[in-house]
C-alpha cells in the first residue's frame, strides 16, 4: 500500500463506507421496511406503556389495559 494520498485504498471515507457492517436484512420492499418500522415503533411504545403503569402514574393500576 502506498502512502499517496490519492490512492483509493487510503481513503478512509471510501474504507468505512466497505467495512460498515451491512444491516442483517434490508427488506427490498418498501412496504416491507415499514412495516418493521412501525412494528419497532408499536414495541417502544407498549414497552414505555408498561413502564409508565408501573411507575404507578395510573391510578387504576392499569386494570384497564387501555386509554388515552
Amino acid at each position: 500500500m502506498s502512502s499517496d494520498p490519492k490512492s483509493p485504498q487510503d481513503c478512509p471515507a471510501r474504507s468505512a463506507r466497505k467495512a460498515a457492517p451491512q444491516p442483517p436484512r434490508a427488506p427490498a420492499d418498501p412496504r416491507e421496511a415499514r412495516r418493521a418500522q412501525a412494528l419497532r415503533d408499536n414495541l417502544k411504545k407498549r414497552k414505555a406503556q408498561q413502564r409508565r403503569r408501573q411507575d404507578g402514574s395510573t391510578d387504576d393500576g392499569g386494570a384497564s389495559g387501555g386509554g388515552a
